[in-house]
């Protein structure tokens, strides 16, 4: 996420995040597609809330069809210790792999890494709901609102949720990043930042924006919109249920500098699963959220 904050270096004073040499033509073409976006953003927002103020939006009845598709709490925690203890077992392999991995792999040992957590995480989540929802009536169009005549009004919804996000997330990532630099604190990217603009191999790289652009919102979307938060705002109430989960969405990437703009993505997310009911939506705009950070980081790397 901070990678995307290249813009606004001087402003929220972030230092380490990027390079302090930055050429001037990808300072001025950063500035221009994230300041595009920002105005598109704003517009967005201007008829977003007219049509909020203007017609009947029936909250309830909204709030309602997500916490219908609940899964069954057995069914829900049980995939969610078996999701865990794959999490476990990765970290475990990972400590196994560096300590058999020889001093000349050493540079390989981070893409290996990546590759374990991927696959005890993001490819067991999607096996496990494969096989949970196998023999559930309706599928993943009952519990996730994935319906194959609205995809591409679906994906439309997700473009201009993704657009009207942005003033939110860089007007509170400018005021959260000029705060920590105020508190003195050393700001740098995340682990996977830094794989992305050091020396990795192509095979590694190319899983990486696989995984950023692709895997990652599809399966942590399902995860934190689409079963967290319907069984959260249940036992909660809307608004404490998207609190919950989005400071937990924002702590599981464990970056300090990165919490406060990922917990005003989440709550972006949860609002757009809420007013569309498809799980697309949020999908497509955490995708294209990750894709323009990912090209911004690659242009600073």
């Amino acid at each position: 996420m901070v990678a995307a904050l290249a813009v606004l270096a001087a402003v929220a004073g972030g230092r380490g995040l990027f390079p302090d040499t930055i050429d001037e033509e990808v300072v001025r073409l950063l500035s221009l597609v994230y300041g595009s976006i920002l105005l598109l953003g704003l517009c967005a927002n201007v008829v977003l809330i007219l049509r909020l103020m203007t017609l009947p939006q029936r909250w309830a009845a909204r709030q309602a069809r997500v916490t219908r598709r609940l899964l069954p709490g057995a069914t829900l925690m049980g995939f969610f210790v078996f999701l865990i203890s794959c999490f476990v077992l990765g970290i475990v392999l990972q400590f196994v792999v560096a300590a058999v991995l020889s001093a000349s792999r050493a540079a390989d040992s981070d893409g290996l890494f990546l590759f374990v957590h991927s696959l005890l995480f993001h490819w067991a989540a999607l096996v496990g709901l494969g096989w949970l929802l196998a023999g559930r009536r309706g599928g993943w169009r009952a519990v996730f609102g994935l319906d194959t005549r609205r995809v591409v009004p679906d994906l439309v919804l997700g473009a201009y949720g993704y657009v009207a996000m942005v003033p939110y997330v860089l007007f509170f990532a400018a005021i959260y990043l000029r705060a920590l630099d105020g508190l003195g604190y050393e700001m740098g990217l995340q682990e996977v930042a830094r794989m992305i603009t050091g020396e990795t191999s192509p095979v590694t790289r190319f899983y990486l924006y696989f995984m950023a652009i692709v895997l990652a919102p599809v399966v942590e979307e399902i995860l934190f919109r689409g079963l967290a938060f319907p069984w959260l705002m249940k036992a909660l109430g809307p608004a404490p249920a998207m609190l919950a989960v989005s400071l937990l969405f924002a702590a599981i990437h464990l970056h300090i500098p990165g919490f406060v703009p990922l917990f005003v993505v989440s709550v972006a997310l949860c609002f757009a699963y809420v007013h569309t009911g498809s799980i697309l939506v949020p999908i497509v705009m955490h995708a294209l959220f990750n894709a323009i950070n990912l090209w911004a980081l690659t242009m600073v790397g």
